[in-house]
């Protein structure tokens, strides 16, 4: 559930799925004709005199209306359908990279969370034979058949376990 959640709400894998959709855009538009182009023109309007900017004044005053379509060669346009399938394919594998590399981080942040947990429970269980091993350490040495040696290597393994409990929560905060 952790990967597949991961997947879903990855930010980078939102970026890459908008790439491709833009992409197979471009893929659509990428072998069509220009779009054709509008012309105007005027030639010979008077700029001095009382008729400057007359377009109705001189005989010479020329209007122009035209409409100017390109066509590029076929292999050209083809070429460039070619290059958009590319870029589609390009931004596919991205996505599929982006998205395995998603699922491997999430998986080993999980499998961290899980060691980190197992191994808390195994230092707690561990407190707690040290906690009686020192108890019984004491009892010992009250009753002259231990000695203080004893006592104290119990309460320095009972140290020791503390600190690595203390380097656990500084690694994962909140065990």
């Amino acid at each position: 559930d952790a990967v597949r959640l991961a997947v879903e709400r990855a930010p980078a894998l939102q970026a890459r799925r908008s790439q491709t959709e833009a992409a197979r855009e471009d893929a659509a538009r990428a072998a069509a004709l220009p779009d054709p182009r509008l012309t105007l023109g005027l030639t010979n309007v008077p700029v001095t005199g009382t008729d400057a900017f007359d377009l109705h004044a001189g005989d010479m005053t020329m209007k122009q209306v035209g409409v100017m379509q390109e066509f590029p060669a076929w292999a050209k346009r083809q070429a460039r359908r070619a290059v958009a399938d590319r870029m589609i394919e390009q931004t596919q594998a991205l996505t599929l990279v982006e998205r395995l590399a998603v699922r491997q981080a999430a998986a080993q942040a999980w499998i961290a969370l899980w060691t980190a947990q197992r191994e808390v429970e195994a230092l707690q269980a561990q407190r707690e034979q040290s906690a009686l091993a020192i108890s019984i350490a004491k009892a010992r040495l009250a009753g002259g058949t231990g000695t203080a040696v004893d006592a104290l290597a119990a309460q320095s393994a009972a140290l020791e376990l503390a600190s690595e409990k203390i380097r656990v929560n500084s690694i994962h905060p909140g065990f």
